[in-house]
């Protein structure tokens, strides 16, 4: 039910969930779906009724850049990462961001690594 959803969403603190059918994911719930239904339909329908059974994913081997060009292109936070039909994580813009924070750090550590150095770009 849509209720139990919403309370594991919540107990988790996330904001999504990887619907599955035959542990096989079978579409994405997230709060976003949930409250633009329950505004139209009220409380009572089923997750069913507002998951999306289209799933953009990635496998494990793709690119971040892939992932993020995805993302940006479906206008969407997360992203499911499935290999070989099972459900391996989900990548979120966060978690990108991440990424990019870490890498920005270790590209100013050897550039001033670099120039203590006296080595040239």
């Amino acid at each position: 039910t849509i209720e139990k959803a919403v309370r594991l969403m919540k107990k988790n603190k996330i904001s999504s969930l990887v619907v599955t059918k035959n542990k096989k994911p079978a579409g994405i719930l997230t709060t976003f779906d949930i409250f633009s239904l329950e505004k139209n339909k009220g409380k009572n329908f089923f997750v069913k009724d507002a998951m999306k059974t289209e799933i953009i994913k990635v496998s494990s081997n793709d690119s971040l850049n892939y992932a993020a060009s995805l993302m940006a292109r479906h206008k969407i936070q997360k992203l499911p990462v499935i290999d070989e039909e099972k459900l391996v994580g989900i990548l979120t813009v966060s978690d990108l961001m991440s990424y990019q924070r870490q890498l920005e750090t270790k590209v100013k550590n050897i550039s001033e690594l670099k120039k203590y150095m006296g080595v040239g770009f």
